[in-house]
């Protein structure tokens, strides 16, 4: 699960395993502040978004050539070159987008449509009641969609 959200936030599979591996390790040098157990699952989906944030702080000030075509594609790439291209720049606008979420928000978010938990679930690893989760995914979703609007206006 950790490295399919870090591909997710990323974009690139081989950079979302060093992300996942990084999380690991954050995990485990930090799993003293970790209180409850059962919030495991939850509390490294946060260290993992934490770490890819991290990621595209860095790469904004060391650009790389990326070799990965897309975000968690199932299957080759079908379609014309110019195609390809603005699929790959709406989900990298996504990423930065969903990147720029305040932290409880892109939690919350990353969990329910990246690591496809439901809100019960989410809601028990993050020690918050399921509509708390709700309202959490409600605000993130209208924080998303305006900020995706924007983008694209601004593109235009």
């Amino acid at each position: 699960m950790s490295v399919a959200l870090a591909h997710a936030l990323v974009g690139e599979l081989l950079t979302a395993e060093d992300v996942a591996q990084q999380s690991f390790i954050q995990a485990y040098l930090n799993l003293g502040s970790l209180r409850d157990p059962s919030r495991f699952p939850g509390w490294l989906c946060s260290i993992v978004s934490q770490e890819s944030a991290k990621h595209h702080r860095w790469r904004g000030r060391h650009p790389t050539v990326s070799a990965d075509p897309g975000l968690l594609d199932v299957q080759d790439p079908v379609g014309s070159p110019p195609d390809l291209a603005a699929d790959e720049e709406r989900r990298s606008l996504v990423r930065r987008a969903v990147l720029r979420l305040p932290s409880k928000l892109k939690t919350v978010l990353v969990m329910r449509f990246f690591a496809e938990l439901p809100c019960r679930a989410i809601a028990h690893q993050l020690g918050l009641r399921p509509g708390a989760v709700r309202v959490r995914l409600h605000r993130a979703i209208r924080v998303l969609r305006q900020s995706l609007a924007n983008a694209m206006e601004a593109g235009q």
